[in-house]
């Protein structure tokens, strides 16, 4: 982990990221192992995800502070914002699901407040924040919808 924190630094997150990008690790590390909850490989199948769940938050950063994400109209992102709900509402609510979600939401929005930043007078601001989070909501919805939901 001390080469993705390297990672991180080397992109200029702040300490705000960097926090938030741990805390959703975390969180999505316990959503994913929820099921082997006692289970002889829970520990490793935490740390595995853990892994998984940091790295992938990295790479998002590193995508955005080195290459713009598409640009897209409003309903484009109401259309990713309604099937990641159609996505999240069907799986069971544990608490753990929700706490790995509203992770995500902060992680999501400390992400955009850096890509705005990287990005600032390429496009209204607006703009950047809405290409962004639609990359990162279309991103989780994937995520989800290999939970096993199906988006209708």
């Amino acid at each position: 982990m001390p080469k993705l924190d390297a990672r991180l630094t080397a992109m200029r997150a702040s300490a705000a990221l960097r926090k938030r990008v741990e805390a959703f690790a975390r969180a999505e590390s316990a959503r994913v192992a929820e099921d082997s909850l006692g289970g002889t490989a829970y520990s490793s199948i935490v740390l595995g995800a853990e892994l998984e769940a940091k790295e992938a938050a990295v790479a998002a950063v590193e995508q955005g502070s080195k290459k713009r994400a598409p640009a897209v109209t409003d309903a484009e992102a109401k259309r990713a914002d309604d099937a990641l709900n159609i996505a999240y509402k069907k799986l069971d609510k544990t608490e753990a699901l929700r706490d790995a979600q509203r992770a995500w939401i902060a992680y999501r929005d400390a992400l955009a407040a850096h890509y705005v930043e990287r990005w600032q007078g390429a496009a209204t601001p607006d703009a950047l924040r809405r290409e962004i989070i639609t990359q990162l909501t279309r991103e989780r919805t994937k995520v989800l919808l290999s939970a096993g939901v199906s988006a209708d």
